[in-house]
């Protein structure tokens, strides 16, 4: 991958940025197009026309939301080292810190497993914008990143996006599930899903690492590492972000002036950091080739 993840500026990993290439190219259309500083004859006409509130509001939220994802995940990474730091302390003050991040945990956990859901659906909801009237006059689905899929392999209306969605959604089936109630977000919710924290290590002691199980009202195993998980998913989903990128680019880009490909590429930058980043666990880590 080139535009989605981390690359670190050094071996140390304290400094670099965040790319998320997707993120970038629906902001700059947002900026083009829902808050026009270009004059209209400099545009080709049909943006003009599919650019409305619903991919404005998308546009926003989709934003909004990965902020948030953003930031639970650096809480869930300071609540995990709280857990391990003073998870054997009978002293008062660290016991409270410790029973702080027990709670903590389980909501960062179910809040990413939303955040990520909801961005889908958004993503759902902005795809359609990116065919011009074609994609208006096709009925585009957008109402669920599912039923996205689902209409893209029936009608084989854009092939090429129909084999990334086909070969690059296994985050969305772990997520969401092939259907509705078996993914991960759906089962901690419709079967009493909870969480179940605790450390392994050997018996030397070494190597202790945080866990977290997911198991429904029955006690059985929902999914045995979540962290991992949720690393795997996330890992997955950038890579269809940067797969989805490079194509809706290219065929967007074709038809608007005034913005180039090479601007795109260059602004994927979304976030830089110099004294760390809380959330890198999360983030599946790239080094952009100098061109």
């Amino acid at each position: 991958m080139k535009f989605h993840g981390i690359e670190y500026d050094d071996e140390e990993k304290t400094s670099g940025i965040l790319r998320v290439g997707m993120l970038r190219f629906i902001e700059i259309l947002y900026a083009e197009f829902c808050f026009p500083t270009f004059k209209p004859e400099e545009s080709a006409e049909w943006p003009e026309k599919w650019i409305d509130g619903k991919f404005c509001g998308a546009a926003d939220k989709i934003k909004d939301t990965f902020m948030k994802f953003h930031t639970v995940s650096r809480y869930l990474s300071q609540s995990i080292e709280l857990f391990m730091r003073n998870k054997d302390s009978r002293e008062k003050n660290q016991y409270d810190h410790f029973s702080k991040a027990m709670m903590d945990i389980p909501i960062f956990l179910d809040s990413l497993l939303f955040y990520l859901r909801i961005q889908a659906d958004c993503l759902a909801n902005i795809i359609p914008n990116f065919y011009g009237e074609e994609g208006k006059r096709q009925s585009i689905s957008r109402d669920s990143f599912r039923g996205q899929i689902k209409w893209f392999i029936k009608t084989e209306f854009d092939p090429d996006y129909t084999k990334i969605l086909s070969e690059n959604t296994e985050w969305f089936d772990m997520l969401a599930g092939n259907s509705r109630g078996q993914g991960l977000r759906d089962r901690l919710v419709h079967d009493r899903g909870v969480y179940q924290l605790g450390y392994t290590s050997l018996s030397t002691g070494e190597n202790v690492s945080f866990n977290a199980s997911l198991i429904n009202e029955s006690g059985y195993y929902i999914e045995n590492n979540l962290i991992s998980t949720l690393g795997k998913m996330v890992e997955g989903y950038f890579e269809f972000l940067e797969k989805a990128y490079v194509h809706f680019t290219r065929l967007v880009l074709k038809n608007v002036k005034g913005v180039s490909l090479e601007d795109i590429n260059k602004s994927s930058q979304f976030l830089k950091f110099t004294a760390g980043l809380g959330s890198a666990w999360i983030y599946p880590k790239i080094k952009v080739e100098a061109n």
